[in-house]
């Protein structure tokens, strides 16, 4: 029997050669309440994949059920004679269980031997970002990317909504920001027009399918430098005020919110409260790289604004992460930051890490897998064995989409080094090791084509450097 899981399960057994369970569609099915979204994610597999309606008259049994003295996103799955037993510490520990019995299913043709695996993640928060705000991404290709982030059990999706490119969240209170905001006049070679915003509708749509998933969904708005498209929309709140339209090239742009000007500020908190009530309690990132504090240090307000705290650019743009942070806690909300300066984050924030040699008080969410990098300079291999920061809560791969601009290429740049980032925030070190991840490449890439999932071939997955192609891509869309 053919055992090759992503990501590899801390512990398999098996117990028997033979086979002792197939799967028809006469299997009965055992559930607990808190087996619903396993179930019906099994359901629709085996729909989609094998055709299977369940009509529950035969021998062959399936239970899905909680237990205790599990962890909540631990599961154990036994596979004995006509039967398969999936037990989780919770919810999510059941609907893990679910997606590790559907791989097994797949690679052995609904028929498997006795066995027993017990599993469980090595870190809490698994996540991935996708750049939505770079190009739009249709709610359809959104929901593919959660699939893919189901079964490789990933529970956080980290939304970038915002950035120099283009507004893509809809805001009753700010309606301007989507209307104008979203839409740039052309982008790169063949000067095309790139347009597209995702309406409250189709967030709470994908915010029920991401909850169905055990996915949290984490929104970026990217505040207060990257905001262009914001300002294009109003721009009275930059610091000079400039009328602008959408910028068309990649980082061709020096607009940006001004920190000394109240309706800024005031500006801020309303789209903060609005994202916060769609969204609800848990977390926002409010990006935060890459900052341009030169545009500030000749902004009469901005420099106003300093004298008046006693401070430079770098306390301004503290100041502001402070304050939108203590505006947030007040409403269940915990900021997220993503800052070349860790002494920005302010206290109870969450610091996400892209880079070594940073150290920061705050927890850290270690964003060490930037997927947007060629192959041959963040490799499958480095995904894999990427040693975690000591103090971090969890991972996050990274998707900016700047030479991205379809969920082809997206899955593209994804898919191999996907599944070895999460089978190193999922298993522990000693239960795994890349040889063996190796080994399990063609099954993997046969389970992606299943799904209908895009993904890099292995001649481009596994280069012995650095491809030319990027610069090409960089070249041909205008950077």
């Amino acid at each position: 029997m053919t055992v090759n899981v992503i990501p590899e399960p801390q512990s398999v057994r098996i117990l028997s050669g033979n086979t002792v369970f197939s799967l028809t569609r006469l299997a009965e099915f055992y559930c607990d309440k808190k087996s619903e979204k396993a179930k019906e994610s099994f359901f629709e597999f085996a729909s989609n994949c094998f055709g299977l309606e369940f009509v529950g008259t035969g021998k062959e049994k399936l239970t899905f059920c909680a237990v205790s003295g599990l962890p909540k996103e631990g599961y154990r799955l036994t596979v004995s004679e006509n039967s398969v037993r999936i037990e989780g510490g919770g919810e999510a520990g059941i609907f893990w269980g679910v997606q590790t019995l559907i791989q097994l299913l797949i690679q052995n043709d609904c028929s498997l031997c006795a066995l027993e695996i017990e599993d469980f993640p090595r870190t809490e928060k698994r996540g991935l970002m996708l750049d939505c705000a770079s190009w739009f991404f249709t709610p359809e290709a959104v929901k593919l990317v959660l699939d893919a982030m189901a079964f490789h059990k990933l529970n956080v999706f980290h939304w970038k909504l915002s950035g120099d490119m283009g507004w893509r969240l809809e805001l009753f209170d700010n309606l301007l920001l989507s209307q104008i905001g979203s839409m740039r006049a052309y982008t790169g070679i063949g000067k095309m027009p790139h347009s597209g915003y995702y309406s409250q509708k189709d967030v709470k749509d994908i915010l029920d399918y991401a909850e169905k998933r055990c996915i949290a969904v984490v929104p970026e708005l990217d505040f207060p430098d990257h905001t262009a498209a914001a300002v294009c929309a109003y721009p009275s709140l930059s610091c000079f005020g400039e009328e602008t339209a959408v910028p068309t090239r990649f980082g061709d742009t020096s607009a940006c919110l001004c920190l000394g000007k109240k309706e800024a500020s005031d500006f801020v908190l309303s789209v903060l409260d609005e994202t916060a009530e769609l969204f609800g309690s848990g977390y926002i990132h409010l990006g935060g790289g890459r900052s341009k504090k030169s545009q500030r240090s000749t902004c009469p307000q901005c420099l106003e604004k300093m004298k008046e705290l006693g401070t430079d650019e770098s306390g301004l743009l503290k100041d502001f992460f402070s304050r939108a942070a203590a505006h947030l806690e007040e409403r269940g909300v915990r900021v997220i930051v993503r800052s070349d300066e860790p002494g920005l984050i302010p206290i109870g924030a969450v610091f996400e890490k892209r880079s070594d040699g940073e150290d920061s008080a705050a927890p850290v969410i270690d964003a060490f897998c930037r997927l947007s990098l060629p192959h041959g300079e963040m490799s499958v291999e480095k995904c894999y064995e990427h040693a975690l920061f000591p103090l971090s809560i969890g991972a996050e791969a990274v998707l900016d989409t700047e030479y991205a601009p379809t969920i082809k290429r997206a899955g593209e740049l994804l898919f191999p080094r996907l599944g070895a980032f999460c089978e190193n925030v999922w298993t522990k070190k000693e239960s795994r090791s890349f040889a063996d991840f190796l080994l399990k490449i063609d099954s993997y890439f046969s389970f992606l084509d299943l799904l209908g999932i895009y993904h890099s071939n292995k001649k481009d997955a596994f280069p012995g450097k650095a491809r030319s192609g990027f610069e090409k891509l960089r070249r041909h869309f205008g950077k």
